[in-house]
């Protein structure tokens, strides 16, 4: 497979893609005659992210991820958490799969959707349990701090038009506008690479806790993977704590 490169960042994308799975603004449709189709995720076989041709130096692939629906275990998309060179600043790297032969060719957005946000959660739980120490709070912020979600930036996307939905579901937004406005985000921190979203701490609390309380009310097979959505959702931080390391920004307008 041919590697997607992401040149404003100059970062390969650490899995394939060499073409858009989705070619056009998908529409994500809502309707409850439409037949179960189960989604979930598996650990990606080993050399799916090569060492050698896919990461930069110094950079460690720390979890890597595949999403499958049924029937035939079709491959949904894909997802590496990848942590920066002589940084702690990890990036979850998540795109679409490319339809391997015209069998394939069905999937429609809402599944690869649903693949991409099983992905997300599952690199995001997975980085606030190895970096929250619940004798310190300030280890969830740091947490926090430290996952940006890369995954094209907008719809119009080529590869990654599910997974950028995906991200803005669960409330990752423009880190260039979070180090702008008040949030816990510092631009320091990333060392003058500002591409990628990170997580809105006030609205996406909202979601995180809205999507649990629907899926939980649903006791199908394919809830989107709720108990995962669930134990992120008891790890963020409270309010208070939130506002404590909330970093003020003040803003002009024009005659002031």
């Amino acid at each position: 497979w041919p590697l997607e490169v992401n040149t404003k960042v100059r970062k390969v994308y650490p899995f394939v893609l060499s073409s858009c799975f989705l070619r056009k603004k998908p529409s994500f449709v809502h309707s409850n005659n439409l037949p179960t189709t189960v989604v979930w995720i598996e650990e990606a076989e080993d050399g799916f992210v090569d060492e050698d041709e896919n990461l930069e130096k110094g950079e460690v692939c720390l979890k890597v991820l595949k999403a499958f629906a049924n029937p035939g275990g079709r491959f949904l998309s894909a997802g590496a958490l990848v942590k920066r060179p002589s940084s702690s600043v990890c990036d979850a790297w998540i795109a679409d799969a490319l339809p391997e032969d015209d069998s394939q060719a069905i999937v429609g957005p809402n599944l690869v959707f649903k693949g991409a946000r099983q992905i997300l959660d599952a690199l995001f739980l997975f980085h606030l349990q190895q970096n929250n120490n619940s004798d310190d709070e300030t280890s969830i912020i740091g947490a926090l701090q430290t996952f940006v979600l890369q995954c094209g930036a907008s719809i119009e996307s080529e590869c990654t038009c599910a997974s950028f939905m995906a991200g803005q579901s669960r409330g990752f937004r423009p880190l260039k506008d979070q180090i702008r406005s008040d949030s816990i985000y510092v631009p320091s921190l990333y060392e003058n690479n500002l591409e990628g979203f990170v997580f809105d701490v006030t609205d996406g609390k909202d979601l995180y806790y809205g999507n649990n309380s629907s899926l939980r009310n649903d006791s199908s097979k394919s809830n989107d993977n709720s108990a995962v959505a669930n134990d992120i959702s008891l790890l963020l931080p409270n309010e208070e704590t939130i506002q404590r390391f909330t970093t003020k920004r003040y803003r002009y307008s024009n005659g002031d």
